[in-house]
């Protein structure tokens, strides 16, 4: 295989082994693709499982490959391995890596990385069957008829509508209630609607006298892990998209609902001056 050079104002590249010099080499063969180990770590030192090298620390050495000896086969332009799929001019010094090398895309279906097998839950422990070139660095792949292996797609769970499940860690976050607290509460099996009683109590002519809803609230659940009763636990009880509806209403509109539990007249009798606050401690934003 011979040099495939660029030349530039700083003299010649090759593109294939990265080798560099200030005119243009009088030997054109080319060694090939500088490769890295494929390390696993041991306890005492990092093993290549390619060349078998051992190093006390991290090899900064590319890797040789297997160190095998080329099967050759004379064809028109020179010489072709029948292993590494490699092609020279005059048959080659350097012994054989082992395997292929692709560019990116053209691998065969059944050669996957290490990466893409892992994150199917499958360990690669199979031989190294090839190298795809990437944009910075190679890739060892493997075979994936040599590995048991069953293809199980991810699938993402979906995650509950705010508006129709309490979210008690969404409720913490938005009464700025402390990780510690949380857990307390948490312990304590605090139920979602336990919170937002207590704070809808604090929104009612009977909590006018309390300045801090979330300490005045977390005080009543240390005591009992329950809302604050009535008509403040039927309302917290609610999906919240259904309690966000009654709290958007106007006093008209909340005198005119043909309401047999008297939750309209209810919620008319809100403190308006704690209405946009109690918004926002139970649905992360106001009206």
């Amino acid at each position: 295989m011979n040099h495939q050079l660029y030349s530039s104002k700083w003299g010649f590249t090759c593109t294939i082994c990265y080798g560099h010099w200030d005119s243009k080499p009088d030997d054109l063969f080319c060694p090939g693709i500088p490769m890295q180990h494929n390390l696993m770590k041991t306890k005492t030192v990092f093993h290549c499982t390619i060349c078998n090298g051992d190093w006390a620390s991290r090899p900064d050495s590319s890797c040789p490959g297997m160190q095998l000896q080329h099967q050759l086969i004379k064809t028109d332009a020179g010489f072709h391995c029948t292993v590494c799929n490699d092609d020279w001019e005059r048959e080659p010094d350097l012994l054989c890596r082992g395997f292929p090398i692709y560019q990116m895309g053209m691998a065969p279906k059944n050669l996957k990385s290490k990466s893409w097998i892992k994150k199917h839950g499958v360990r690669p422990n199979g031989p190294v069957r090839g190298a795809v070139l990437g944009k910075f660095q190679t890739y060892y792949v493997y075979d994936l008829n040599e590995i048991p292996y069953e293809y199980t797609p991810r699938v993402r769970k979906p995650r509950p509508d705010p508006m129709a499940v309490w979210d008690l860690r969404a409720l913490f976050r938005q009464n700025g209630i402390k990780p510690k607290t949380r857990r307390e509460l948490v312990d304590l099996g605090v139920p979602a609607y336990a919170l937002v009683s207590w704070l809808i109590f604090w929104a009612s002519p009977e909590g006018g006298a309390i300045n801090s809803p979330a300490e005045f609230a977390i005080k009543n659940l240390r005591q009992a892990p329950t809302g604050a009763g009535s008509m403040y636990d039927l309302l917290a009880k609610l999906p919240p998209g259904a309690l966000r509806r009654y709290l958007g209403m106007t006093p008209g509109h909340l005198f005119s609902l043909n309401d047999p539990d008297g939750i309209g007249d209810f919620v008319r009798k809100l403190n308006s001056n704690r209405l946009r606050e109690l918004m926002q401690r139970l649905f992360g934003d106001d009206l």
